[in-house]
């Protein structure tokens, strides 16, 4: 669902007829995912938006909020995640043409957190 101000507000994802995600977008820099079992993840992106931001919040349901740092290539491909401590979480390596696969190996692969998005703004969501 597009805003009067051609914004994005709102993405269903389906599978087999059924409802699996509902997101909505606050502001350019704000979302909650709402997911099939009454899952919650919220995700406030700071210093930035959904495509420039260093840093997300993210809380699922009533957990407590956890920080993660985004790190980016020239591009501005998302090339790691880590968390508050500096762990690596997710690390992304991309082809020429900005396919997704395993770091120096020749196959092609979804990325394990659902919330990267590529240079292209595509949103990867993992099936």
């Amino acid at each position: 669902m597009i805003s009067i101000q051609n914004n994005r507000v709102k993405m269903e994802l389906t599978k087999n007829n059924a409802q699996e995600l509902t997101r909505y977008y606050i502001s350019d820099c704000y979302e909650i995912d709402n997911k099939t079992g009454n899952d919650v993840v919220q995700k406030l992106y700071l210093g930035g938006n959904f495509y420039t931001a260093p840093a997300v919040y993210v809380k699922e349901n009533s957990d407590n909020w956890q920080l993660y740092y985004i790190v980016r290539d020239y591009l501005g491909s998302i090339t790691h995640i880590t968390n508050a401590a500096g762990s690596v979480i997710e690390e992304n390596s991309f082809d020429a043409w900005g396919r997704m696969r395993n770091k120096g190996l020749r196959y092609y692969r979804t990325p394990y957190i659902h919330y990267i998005r590529q240079i292209s703004g595509l949103k990867i969501i993992k099936e």
